[in-house]
């Protein structure tokens, strides 16, 4: 067929991830036969990373949910099919016993996160706000501490449009692997280098990003602060700090100054373990280079001195008057584009459980219980720390209903589980953290079987809830898809994309128009209107009023190694997975030279991973590297493999994250194991 005989749509890929890329579809009666990347998309420019050519095998993939399921008993495996009707029945009956049973509805609990940022799934949230106050999952696993570092320091999170790159002169990456995370960035990434700039990786891994940069720097993980503040120490010995910049546009200078002052060389230099060369090295680049450009990596906070790692390296950007002039900055997120009503609508009577904090809270709570739990966009099985113990606090929930395409390692342990469409069997609007652009989603087929939307699921429930207790629910659910989209788009968004009407969106995404380097007018959103070296704000919070290092934990003679997980290209959470992955019948760590030699292995071998927590069972793969204490799993293998190694994970929590989106996060990159034959 040639492609003017498909009938073609225009999407925005809506998962966790710096691209939310174009793609363009194809199909033809009713069936999606192919997808391409999007040639208009200012920032994808028509290219897909691999995972998003799986979709179209996603859509189709013989283990997809067609109808409605119920688990003869939970963890039985056994299920049965059920109508529609009789989900929804089951479901609101055990509503309606909930809250006549408590005289309120606190006893049902949504989590909710980020398996599809469209912004029509936000019905989900918006459904039990119109039937609350409800109990909610609250905070971010994901990004939670480094929001919080530039908040304080910022006073919000914002990036410079990611094109600013090219004009850099020096690009620091640091604890980011774009080549496997954000392959759309290369292309700016290399305009600048093919402009003279020098592109610095730091992380304790030599990625794949790394193995291309110009200057690589592999520190321990969770050590970025001690490295940082170096560089800022001898940047003020040295007097090769932005004098100017700082007496205009910066408040605690002086007492950050001395409180430099007083941290010994030595402590920073162990902790980095690097030899001294290097950091005169970066502080010749940062100093006398500039422009510099910073991206900090999600993994760097994920420790539980993550926010103050963030804040550490944002005080080199301002100790060197790298903020706000083309080409420079510290980039970690924004939602400058997300400005949705229902992201606006904040529904403080809902009782909030710390997402870092889930299982412990369901024990905890009594007046009332969690007693009911509904699950969307989110795998926690797959994807959350301390998994023994949600295991054990689902428990003490009397229903359990998970919304998912597939039977994921949450979902098996629901009472009944919903099918719900992909992104190409409905109509949605994509907008991205990292870029500005915000797109629409047509819907290109119809529902595969049995499946519904978010929105389609949220109405019917609402509805039938109203039939048997008129009142129960206050959410609008005699609005069309259309209708809702109409409500979600305020006068506010209208006027950052310069459109009259969302569906000027179709077909074509729209940049807002937001200033183009973050910063420019350097009239900080901080108490001061400053970029603060001292912030009232962290020290009312229970933090360090400076950007101040904090040693990460470290291994143990017990457990002598860290556990890093990273992202690959190929899978994305517990939702992408690739041949690459299916291809290997048991789960692969990766290990140094060092270590195998140290534990009398050879490449290859069969081990037992473990800590406190758990076992698994794994096979090594020399990684010559790695550092002696690093050993490394690839996130999303373990998924495939239904090998969970969150099992691993103690369930640490960031030291920020109660800010900027309610509760701290889990500090991932602090699992330390050891592993045996």
């Amino acid at each position: 067929m040639n492609n003017q005989d498909y009938r073609i749509t225009h999407h925005a890929c809506p998962r966790n991830c710096y691209g939310s890329c174009g793609i363009i579809a194809y199909s033809a009666d009713d069936r999606l036969m192919k997808i391409e990347g999007d040639p208009d998309h200012e920032i994808t420019s028509g290219k897909l990373c691999p995972k998003a050519y799986l979709y179209v095998k996603q859509v189709y993939d013989p283990s997809r949910l067609k109808y409605p399921l119920r688990q003869v008993k939970r963890g039985s495996g056994e299920w049965e099919r059920i109508s529609w009707q009789e989900a929804y029945e089951t479901i609101a009956a055990e509503i309606i016993r909930n809250h006549d049973l408590y005289e309120s509805n606190l006893s049902l609990c949504l989590t909710k996160y980020s398996g599809n940022f469209g912004v029509v799934h936000n019905s989900v949230d918006q459904f039990f706000n119109g039937i609350g106050p409800i109990t909610k999952v609250t905070g971010s696993p994901c990004w939670s501490a480094g929001l919080d570092g530039h908040l304080y320091d910022f006073g919000d999170y914002t990036t410079s449009d990611p094109a600013n790159m090219r004009h850099a002169n020096v690009i620091i990456l640091w604890g980011v692997n774009p080549v496997w995370t954000a392959p759309h960035m290369l292309k700016y990434i290399t305009e600048a280098r093919e402009k003279g700039a020098t592109v610095i990786v730091i992380d304790p891994i030599l990625t794949k990003t790394a193995e291309r940069a110009d200057l690589y720097i592999q520190i321990p993980p969770g050590e970025d602060g001690a490295f940082a503040t170096l560089i800022a120490k001898r940047l003020i010995e040295t007097g090769k700090y932005d004098e100017h910049f700082i007496n205009r546009h910066t408040l605690g200078f002086e007492a950050y100054r001395n409180y430099l002052k007083g941290i010994a060389e030595e402590t920073l230099l162990d902790a980095c373990d690097l030899p001294s060369e290097i950091a005169d090295e970066l502080l010749y680049l940062m100093a006398e280079k500039g422009p510099v450009f910073i991206w900090q990596g999600f993994g760097l906070q994920r420790h539980t001195n993550g926010g103050q790692n963030i804040r550490t390296i944002n005080a080199l950007a301002a100790l060197t008057g790298n903020i706000g002039k083309i080409g420079t900055g510290t980039h970690f997120a924004h939602q400058a584009t997300w400005s949705f009503t229902s992201h606006r609508q904040h529904q403080n009577r809902n009782r909030s459980i710390p997402v870092a904090r889930f299982a412990e809270s369901i024990k905890q709570l009594d007046k009332p219980p969690v007693d009911f739990l509904w699950v969307s966009s989110r795998n926690f099985m797959a994807q959350d720390a301390d998994v023994q113990a949600i295991e054990q606090a689902l428990k003490q929930v009397s229903m359990i209903v998970v919304v998912d395409t597939q039977l994921t390692a949450t979902a098996k342990y629901a009472d009944i589980v919903l099918p719900t469409t992909t992104f190409f069997e409905e109509e949605d609007v994509v907008a991205s953290y990292w870029h500005h652009l915000v797109s629409f989603n047509e819907k290109a087929i119809e529902p595969y079987y049995e499946s519904k939307s978010d929105f389609t699921i949220a109405c019917e429930l609402s509805k039938l809830l109203n039939e048997k207790r008129p009142g129960f629910s206050r959410f609008q659910d005699d609005l069309s898809i259309e209708g809702y989209i109409d409500q979600e788009f305020n006068d506010d968004i209208y006027d950052l994309l310069k459109i009259d009407h969302w569906s000027e969106l179709i077909g074509k995404p729209k940049e807002a128009e937001v200033d183009a380097v973050a910063w420019q007018h350097f009239t900080f959103k901080t108490p001061s209107g400053k970029f603060e070296f001292f912030s009232e704000s962290a020290r009312e919070d229970g933090h360090p009023a400076l950007p101040e290092y904090k040693p990460s934990l470290k291994p143990s003679v017990h457990l002598p190694y860290w556990l890093l997980t990273p992202h690959t290209l190929y899978s994305l959470n517990s939702q992408v997975f690739s041949e690459t992955f299916t291809n290997h019948e048991s789960l692969t760590l990766y290990v140094s030279l060092e270590a195998m030699n140290d534990k009398g292995l050879s490449d290859g071998d069969f081990v037992k991973l473990y800590n406190d927590q758990a076992t698994i069972p794994c096979q090594i793969k020399l990684n010559p590297s790695l550092p002696r204490d690093i050993v490394v799993i690839l996130h999303g293998s373990e998924s495939h493999q239904r090998m969970l190694i969150n099992q691993l994970i103690p369930g640490y929590e960031t030291d920020m994250g109660d800010k900027g989106s309610g509760a701290k996060g889990i500090a991932f990159n602090d699992v330390f194991v050891n592993f045996s034959k």
